[in-house]
């Protein structure tokens, strides 16, 4: 656990000092930006690793809602888990829309790519024993992320791939994200018209 948790603090470092970085991307106004989720209650960022390559990565506190019904009884169980989530990024519809004139800043647009994420227990559970081990999942994504001019970002994903967890079991899972964020650096530079 201490490994993958000085994995994810480093890729931190690394996504926050690449966040500084200017680079001559002609589809971007530089290649990273770092930002505080707001709806997640934690830090990411994303690094531009070429044109259409990022690496987004990020440190979060999950919220779970789970209610399961018997015959005889209807149960809610509400979690907080701390997480951590890494996607690699292909955003595959630039050309088309810098050629609409439409905004790619702070990458902008459709993209596709391999999630990873890293649940630790629960901090919080309404029922007790703790019910959610440490877990890894991994798989294919498909997402839209937004950035608008006053900074706000609206990011979505979807997938299906593979989880594990620290009892030793595997099965399908759902993948995923929805982050409203502000975006910390690059702040997007007014321009006068």
């Amino acid at each position: 656990m201490k490994k993958i948790s000085v994995f994810f603090i480093l890729s931190l470092l690394f996504l926050s000092a690449g966040a500084q970085i200017e680079e001559d991307y002609p589809a971007t106004n530089g290649n990273g930006s770092l930002r505080l989720d707001i709806l997640s209650l934690g830090i990411g960022g994303e690094v531009q690793l070429t044109e259409t390559f990022t690496l987004e990565a990020a440190l979060l506190m999950g919220f779970n809602l789970k209610v399961s019904s018997t015959f005889s009884e209807v149960s809610t169980l509400f979690l907080i888990v701390p997480a951590a989530r890494t996607q690699m990024r292909y955003y595959f519809n630039r050309e088309k829309r810098i050629s609409k004139g439409k905004s790619i800043y702070n990458n902008s647009g459709l993209f596709t790519g391999v999630h990873i994420g890293y649940n630790y227990s629960d901090i919080y559970s309404s029922e007790e024993p703790a019910q959610i081990g440490q877990g890894m999942a991994c798989g294919p994504i498909f997402g839209v992320q937004r950035t608008w001019k006053n900074n706000l970002q609206l990011g979505f994903s979807i997938g299906l791939g593979v989880a594990w967890n620290e009892f030793g079991g595997s099965d399908l899972s759902g993948l995923g994200h929805f982050n409203f964020s502000y975006v910390i650096l690059p702040k997007k530079k007014k321009t006068s018209r």
